[in-house]
């Protein structure tokens, strides 16, 4: 990763220049030496390489000055009484020129926001009305002198962003109300900010310390200043010499304070650009960080804030959320874009050893904050994408290039046509656009730390990163929630519409400095599969390729596939033969495409046989009667044995035969918990790639949340030791040992050296529960899952499974236990040999079938599928990504339906009625079991 020119100054070849990065954009750039700051050219960003109040004499004390609230609302306040009794009062308004009044008819008739007013009298009323240039400029002058003052005091604040980093310290909680008070009970400077003085020292950073509402009021107070115009307004009606204008001189009022707060709205958003197109200095710790975290907060930069004409819109009845036919919102409008770029490729470039401390900062955000803060990211990732990809079209299409030729000679129309054919074949495939654009690769990196703010297993996370309450149940495989949003709310669609495979190919080639593969939390499951069947294929076809070269250049007849004849009755023997021959063979026949054959009987592998010898397969090794793996009543997960009388091939097997499984893309109900996916995946080989920032193999630790997906009673009894207010070592009588059943007899397992005498107490009762749950679920299953890890790994590693979170293995290997979406399948159904192309809806059979289906119940639904496709469960991606093939054979008859699950296919007959078709159905579904040639 480029670091900023601070960090990286290089002498170039010519002794007269300096070279360095960008702090914004990180390009490298060139300038000459004894310069005080250069601008780069790429995002036009100025680059002081010495702080500039340091350069400009300007005194560093005034840098430490705060933002004060306190004074903002003074200066609103005394800006709109000062303009409304100039404009309402009897003897302010006679020494005014009329032309400053001369356009109260352009305003709109919106309602106002003025309170109740006492009617005007006869003799007050506004000088004559009349249209001039002088006028209009006196107008616009007048409107920019409302909140003179207000913009003068904003302009000194935005001089520096240590004047910026340094406000609204926290201060405890306290209401809004009393902080206002208490600053206005204390004399000081406008400018050192409200609350204690700037002496206070500063806290240790493990905390922003940002005083939030502080902040929120006096982002409100500067983009809505006319919001208390009415109160202000009431006030001046009690004076006497008000003037009790008429209806018309309010509503125009009224609109030059809305223009006059539109124009400060945008002079804070210029000086918010200003200031990061030059920040001063370079921002080196932890303090000056809060910089970033306090413009982020700008309630203008996110989508879900209106200007005031927007507001208007709304109560006018115009349609919102569009200018011109364009949106003014969301991603596709780019709304104030040119901040948001500058924020993150500032927090981009920040040196490393602050993104652990902004990472910690936003995993103890709240939950609203922490999400507002990823949307205004995430959609600048899209409204980024979506414009690379217009524009790569724009560039793909020339339609006077190719079809007007130049017309210089009689040989020209000619001429064109060749060198168009010319321009096409030799036209090489165009590299995505995305890899260059400075802009992606550092807001992708901003969302690196902020989905690993959001990563419930985080290391960066101070004390427990879960919230795990002890209650029975709630834990659903498949299902990982972050601290604040599901890792699933970080997958784009734009970036799966990307090309995928050639993303990949050039990550794995280390040929492009940047690839979406680098930050796979971006990708979602269908993308990262479609990656993995690619690499799959490729891998498969070279073996099958190599095999048959083998055998040409031999001589000798080699087997293109991974051919297993099993016999039924010796399932797992013959299994693990097998799978053990081809994992230890020279050729590597474990990655060539999988065949299956049952001794004995005529079925012929298109992937139903297949998938039936894994089904049977795993339904075996993970029977409580194989006596491999333990499982718990309450949670009906299974777990390794400890002590299984059971050889490791055995364990090597499981591994092999869940990698396989992978590999040939084939879904298993396997019961283990969760976190041994986590478990798995902590001790994958190294691979010759490596993903950014989030995609680091850790050392996995436990907690109780894991022990409570696996034996949940257990677990609530070691949280109810932890929060036990007595005296745990007289009550508990408990040390540091732990009773195991090893058949039929208990033996007692020391948990540490000395354990037997080492009591627990309340001091280390937390130690006790951390090595009661690591000696569970790693130290005494160690022998049983070295194996397993060795046999899944010799068959599913590789690049593209490093892309996958362990979530995300869980739902390749078990596939989804969401309840079946039938209207889901319904859409994404293929039909064949019925009447018409699209038969739902015409020949009734078919609506019969969809309404049996979803009239069935979720036991049945689930029989149902697996009747069809081999498997009761859905893919990774969902319903969609599995459509079902319905065929019609004929007429009507008393035969029964036919599936074909290597095809996902369901052959119907013409049944005569409803009743008849749901009972040839189910019967099929409960008595069929294998494979016949028809």
């Amino acid at each position: 990763m480029a670091g900023p020119f601070h960090r990286r100054v290089l002498s170039s070849q010519n002794k007269d220049y300096l070279t360095g990065n960008c702090v914004t954009c990180s390009s490298l750039m060139k300038w000459p030496r004894g310069l005080g700051e250069f601008r780069c050219i790429i995002c036009d960003t100025i680059n002081d390489l010495a702080p500039l109040e340091a350069r400009d004499g300007s005194d560093p004390q005034s840098a430490k000055e705060r933002i004060s609230l306190r004074h903002t609302e003074e200066l609103v306040q005394d800006s709109l009484r000062g303009y409304l009794v100039k404009k309402l009062c009897k003897n302010t308004r006679q020494a005014e020129s009329s032309s400053e009044y001369g356009h109260r008819d352009s305003f709109s008739e919106a309602p106002t926001l003025r309170p109740n007013l006492s009617a005007p009298s006869s003799g007050g009323s506004f000088p004559v009305r009349g249209k001039s240039r002088a006028g209009s400029v006196g107008q616009q002058e007048d409107i920019f002198s409302i909140f003179r003052p207000v913009h003068n005091y904003m302009v000194s604040c935005f001089k520096s962003f240590k004047t910026i980093s340094s406000s609204f310290p926290s201060r405890g909680p306290r209401s809004s109300t009393t902080a206002i008070l208490s600053s206005k009970q204390t004399d000081r400077s406008p400018g050192s900010g409200d609350g204690e003085s700037s002496s206070t020292p500063h806290p240790p950073w493990s905390s922003p310390s940002i005083d939030w509402e502080e902040l929120h009021n006096w982002y409100a107070v500067v983009t809505n200043p006319a919001e208390s115009w009415p109160v202000v307004c009431a006030e001046i009606a009690q004076r006497p010499d008000y003037a009790n204008p008429i209806e018309a001189d309010l509503r125009m009022v009224e609109q030059y304070v809305l223009q006059a707060q539109a124009r400060l709205r945008r002079a804070l958003m210029k000086m918010t650009e200003n200031i990061l197109k030059r920040p001063g200095g370079k921002i080196t710790t932890p303090q000056e960080l809060r910089f970033f975290l306090i413009l982020i907060e700008n309630p203008l930069l996110h989508s879900d804030s209106q200007d005031w004409d927007e507001s208007r819109c709304a109560r006018t009845g115009q349609a919102p959320g569009t200018r011109n036919g364009i949106p003014t919102t969301g991603p596709l409008s780019g709304r104030h874009s040119r901040i948001i770029k500058r924020i993150i490729g500032l927090i981009s470039n920040l040196p490393a050893e602050l993104y652990g401390k902004l990472t910690v900062w936003w995993s103890e955000y709240e939950a609203d904050r922490f999400i507002k803060t990823k949307e205004l990211i995430f959609g600048f990732l899209t409204y980024r994408l979506l414009r690379q990809e217009a524009k790569r079209r724009e560039q793909d299409v020339s339609f006077v290039g190719s079809l007007v030729p130049s017309g210089r000679t009689s040989a020209a129309p000619m001429d064109g046509i060749a060198s168009r054919r010319s321009r096409s074949s030799k036209a090489a495939p165009k590299p995505d656009v995305y890899a260059d654009d400075w802009q992606i690769k550092a807001t992708t990196r901003v969302l690196s730390l902020l989905f690993e703010a959001n990563n419930p297993y985080s290391p960066n996370q101070r004390g427990n990163t879960t919230s795990w309450t002890g209650e029975a149940g709630g834990w659903r495989p498949s299902v990982v929630k972050g601290r604040f949003l599901p890792m699933s709310d970080f997958y784009s669609s734009v970036v799966d519409s990307i090309d995928l495979v050639e993303d990949f190919t050039g990550w794995e080639r280390r040929a492009r400095r940047f690839s979406f593969c680098q930050y796979p939390f971006l990708m979602s499951i269908w993308a990262k599969t479609q990656i993995l069947e690619y690499d799959t294929r490729r891998q498969m076809e070279g073996y099958a390729r190599e095999a048959f070269f083998n055998e040409i250049m031999n001589g000798r007849q080699a087997n293109r596939f991974l051919a297993l004849n099993i016999r039924r009755d010796c399932l797992v023997e013959d299994s693990l033969k097998a799978v053990g021959e081809s994992l230890g063979s020279a050729t590597d026949d474990a990655k060539k495409p999988l065949r299956v054959r049952f001794k004995g009987e005529e079925g012929i592998d298109g992937g139903g046989l297949r998938k039936e010898w894994f089904l049977l397969l795993v339904r075996e090794v993970f029977s409580p009667d194989m006596g491999l793996f333990i499982y718990d009543e309450d949670s009906k997960y299974c777990y390794f044995n400890p002590y299984s009388f059971e050889n490791t091939d055995q364990f090597f097997l499981v591994g092999a035969v869940l990698g396989l499984a992978i590999y040939n893309s084939i879904i298993l109900d396997v019961p283990l918990p969760p976190f041994v996916f986590r478990k798995l995946l902590s001790v994958a080989p190294n691979t010759t790639q490596r993903n950014q920032l989030t995609h680091v193999r850790r050392p996995i630790r436990y907690g109780l949340e894991d022990l409570a997906q696996y034996r949940p009673q257990l677990a609530r009894g070691l949280k109810r030791l932890l929060e036990y207010d007595g005296d745990v070592e007289k009550t508990f009588c408990a040390d540091f040992t732990i009773d195991v059943q090893k058949y039929d007899t208990t033996v007692r397992v020391p948990l540490c050296k000395g354990g037997e005498t080492r009591p627990v107490t309340n001091a280390n009762r937390q130690e006790y529960v951390d090595l009661y749950t690591h000696y569970l679920l790693d130290t005494a299953v160690g022998r049983q899952f070295e194996p397993f890890r060795r046999g899944f790994y010799n068959v599913c590693s590789g690049n593209a499974f490093s892309l996958f979170r362990p979530e995300e293995v869980e739902l390749l290997i078990r596939g989804s236990d969401e309840p079946l979406d039938v209207a889901t399948l319904r859409g994404v159904a293929e039909y064949e040999n019925w009447s018409s192309q699209r038969p739902d809806g015409v020949d009734p059979q078919v609506g019969w079938f969809w309404e049996v289906f979803g009239e069935a119940s979720p036991n049945d639904q689930r029989k149902l599928l697996l009747f069809v496709t081999g498997s009761d469960r859905l893919p990774a991606a969902g319903a969609s990504c599995m459509p079902i093939r319905l065929a019609c054979l004929g007429d009507d008859c008393e035969r029964f339906p036919v599936a074909r699950t290597c095809f996902n296919l369901l052959s119907l007959w013409r049944y005569s009625s409803k009743e008849k078709l749901r009972s040839m159905l189910w019967r099929a579904v409960y008595e069929s079991e294998g494979f016949g040639l028809k």
